[in-house]
């Protein structure tokens, strides 16, 4: 695992590298390749997105569609498991990794529970909360982890969504995760949100939109904040001047390197 101190600031602030999607910009994202590639650097941990197939199924994936899979502009709900498992999910990256499966978040805590700590981001859209299905994804999300994960490895899981009342709803299910709220604008919709947000471990925010006033606030409430993604120099720096506590990469090799 992998912490840093800043020593370039009057108060020392730590981080933890996460390898966003896995190594993404070496293999294809949230395959098993980009996992495996991200933990060949001594990361911290590894985040990955998790969507439901037409049967129930929670694979990992990012994208709206599977456009750049089937060539489609279908959902993952449109297909079955079964289906989805005829598609190489390697070939659009490159022909070097022609044959990657498609891969199921079983495969996945298989693959990485016990290697790295998980940062699992339950894709929701406003449709889908409202037909219901996004709470059945949380319903199978946590039917999995309660398969395969002991307790003390559910209360190391941060589980990342866009979607508060998603969060909310998980916490009845379990309260034994860490939970994030990702914000595209921080002030805005914080100051747009005068409920009570304990509940919360911390807040995602990209980089871009990244302020100093969201970490104080957060830290000030003993909450954490992770950042995506650095994968230049100028963003590993906003990232350290504003003491983020998590910066997720899509370079994880490449931000270790420059950040010793």
């Amino acid at each position: 695992m992998s912490h840093f101190r800043d020593s370039n600031t009057s108060t020392k602030s730590k981080f933890s590298l996460v390898g966003h999607r896995g190594a993404n910009r070496e293999a294809p994202e949230n395959s098993l390749s980009a996992f495996r590639k991200a933990l060949e650097s001594p990361i911290f941990g590894i985040e990955f997105d998790v969507q439901l197939t037409k049967d129930e199924i929670p694979i990992i994936y990012h994208d709206r569609t599977l456009k750049k899979i089937t060539g489609l502009r279908k959902r993952v709900g449109d297909y079955t498991y079964k289906e989805l498992q005829g598609y190489d999910w390697g070939r659009y990256f490159s022909d070097q990794f022609r044959g990657e499966p498609c891969l199921s978040l079983e495969t996945l805590l298989q693959e990485l529970s016990g290697k790295t700590k998980l940062f699992l981001e339950i894709k929701s859209r406003k449709k889908d909360r409202k037909s219901g299905r996004s709470q059945l994804l949380v319903q199978r999300i946590f039917d999995q982890l309660d398969e395969q994960f002991s307790q003390p490895q559910l209360e190391e899981l941060k589980i990342l969504s866009f979607d508060l009342e998603l969060l909310r709803f998980a916490t009845g299910i379990s309260v034994a995760p860490k939970y994030f709220w990702n914000i595209d604008l921080p002030e805005n919709a914080l100051a747009q949100t005068k409920e009570n947000l304990d509940f919360l471990s911390g807040f995602g925010a990209p980089i871009k939109t990244l302020s100093p006033e969201l970490v104080e606030m957060a830290h000030a409430n003993k909450q954490e904040v992770l950042t995506y993604a650095c994968n230049l120099p100028y963003q590993a720096q906003r990232a350290i001047e504003f003491k983020a506590d998590y910066f997720l990469t899509d370079k994880p090799a490449w931000l270790y390197r420059y950040l010793q």
